[in-house]
């Protein structure tokens, strides 16, 4: 006779029956990202709630999930652990990773870290921008009809976005005058 673990209202115990759902399960709405590419669920976890939960532990708080740590890895003790959606979302397979200095991290992590704004960032990495640089002001100040002012002052001046200011001159390569004209358009 089977003991009973007197969990099954448990966060745990839903994670570990959605998780198994995922995996095994193709009228489930998302299980061509999971089983339908192969991802299962280690035979061990698969026969037992208990084990699962002696290998993750309690979920540490509400904001807290099971997360594959390789995205393409099967649900198993030494792939699996708990974490926030923050991190789960810098554990992508699509997530932009840049290495500093011998460092790899998420473009996100690196942008939290150096107080810049991730849609800056992404539009220099997108651009070609690469190292450093990715985190450098490109436009600090823009001299224009004789008036000194950085590309925030100059949104706020003509009512334009900063980043669109941004990607006039740098993307683009507009002069001045043009990146400054609200409504001008390629």
């Amino acid at each position: 006779m089977r003991a009973k673990h007197g969990m099954s209202g448990s966060p745990e115990f839903g994670i570990w029956t959605d998780m198994q759902t995922r995996c095994y399960n193709p009228n489930f709405k998302d299980f061509k990202y999971y089983g339908g590419r192969g991802i299962t669920v280690c035979e061990l976890w698969l026969n037992s709630f208990e084990a699962f939960y002696g290998d993750l532990g309690p979920r540490p708080s509400l904001r807290h999930s099971i997360d594959r740590k390789d995205s393409d890895g099967h649900y198993a003790p030494d792939n699996c652990r708990w974490a926030t959606a923050e991190e789960q979302a810098n554990n992508k397979s699509n997530t932009v990773r840049i290495t500093l200095n011998g460092i790899t991290k998420p473009l996100a992590e690196w942008c939290k870290e150096r107080g810049v704004k991730r849609p800056a960032a992404w539009l220099r990495y997108k651009d070609g921008i690469r190292g450093e640089a990715i985190f450098s002001p490109r436009c600090q100040q823009i001299t224009h009809n004789g008036v000194i002012d950085t590309v925030s002052g100059w949104s706020k001046r003509t009512g334009l976005k900063a980043t669109t200011i941004t990607m006039r001159i740098t993307k683009y390569g507009w002069p001045i005058e043009q990146a400054l004209t609200k409504g001008a358009t390629l």
